[in-house]
């Protein structure tokens, strides 16, 4: 019953390889958009009661390698040959768009509820750890070394959890701490409601009914 002051969804991956759930889903789609959109929605009444929350998207610029959108006919990776970057981008893409229509609801049904995304840069991480050796000795020798502290991206995030300079603040993408206009595929609001509407129906056929 304790209340929500901040959300931040954090968890991701990158794969070379298709892989997917035990539900039959691609898990670039699962980790980065299904899972955070699934906890923002069944959380939407309680925190609706708790009255003043703060969601946050850890999530990257990334999203600009799905350059042309999120295919809506293959969200899975079933028809295309499989891309690490291309379904990474179009994953954190469709974040950023379900952020725009998550950020109407929370305005319409007067929530006192901001969501935000956030770009921690380029950080040292352990993901990418099964994608075999080659790429880890890539990313080893040559992108660990150019990658930021994790503590300077989490002070960033830190930042819009708590500032008051960011309160009400709401439906933005930040590169750390500053305001970024988004690339044009990511201010799509047809896409993102068709998108919705067809994240709901794999909702209901994989999990469990919703409205």
């Amino acid at each position: 019953n304790s209340r929500i002051d901040v959300l931040i969804h954090n968890a991701g991956l990158y794969l070379n390889k298709r892989t997917l759930t035990e539900d039959g889903l691609e898990m670039n789609f699962v980790v980065h958009y299904l899972a955070p959109f699934i906890i923002n929605y069944f959380l939407m009444d309680k925190l609706k009661k708790d009255g003043s929350t703060r969601i946050i998207f850890v999530s990257s610029e990334g999203y600009r390698f799905a350059a042309w959108g999120v295919c809506l006919d293959n969200l899975q990776w079933e028809r295309k040959r499989y891309s690490g970057l291309k379904a990474y981008g179009s994953a954190k893409l469709a974040q950023i768009l379900s952020m725009h229509i998550f950020a109407e609801i929370f305005s319409s049904e007067n929530m006192n509820v901001t969501i935000n995304a956030m770009h921690p840069g380029f950080v040292k991480t352990n993901t990418g750890q099964d994608n075999g050796p080659v790429y880890k000795f890539f990313k080893k020798n040559f992108l660990d070394k150019m990658s930021r502290d994790p503590v300077e991206s989490a002070e960033a995030l830190y930042y819009l959890g708590v500032s008051k300079e960011v309160e009400g603040i709401t439906d933005k993408f930040f590169h750390y701490t500053t305001i970024e206009e988004l690339a044009p595929p990511a201010k799509d609001m047809e896409l993102a409601r068709i998108l919705w509407d067809k994240t709901i129906q794999i909702i209901n056929e994989k999990y469990l009914k919703v409205r």
